[in-house]
């Protein structure tokens, strides 16, 4: 007998994690239950987008645990204003990426 996690995963043939699981189903079901819930599945998958990039920019630059701890800081940051000035999100998520950025760039041109 197999849970319903490794049932969906064999039906849909993904291999990833359960918390994933929840991301296929939204964005499979997305016609049938409407755009409300495609722009929800949308900007979750872009979130989870930004928070990775975000973590791997830092994991470049930084140990594993203060890496850890500025993402979980900067992720905090981007709940706070996404609950006070929702219009001012894109602008500090862009600028958060740039300034990592920016900064693993010249970490990379000195280790060249």
């Amino acid at each position: 007998m197999t849970t319903g996690c490794a049932r969906s995963a064999r039906l849909s043939g993904c291999r990833h994690d359960c918390r994933y699981r929840i991301f296929v189903s939204v964005l499979c079901n997305a016609p049938i239950l409407g755009p409300v819930t495609g722009g929800i599945a949308a900007a979750a998958c872009v979130a989870m987008l930004l928070f990775l990039t975000l973590r791997a920019l830092a994991y470049w630059l930084y140990t594993k645990r203060f890496a850890d701890f500025l993402v979980s800081i900067l992720t905090g940051l981007l709940m706070l204003v996404a609950y006070l000035m929702p219009e001012a999100l894109p602008v500090l998520a862009l600028a958060m990426l740039w300034q990592l950025q920016r900064r693993r760039q010249v970490k990379t041109w000195r280790l060249a």
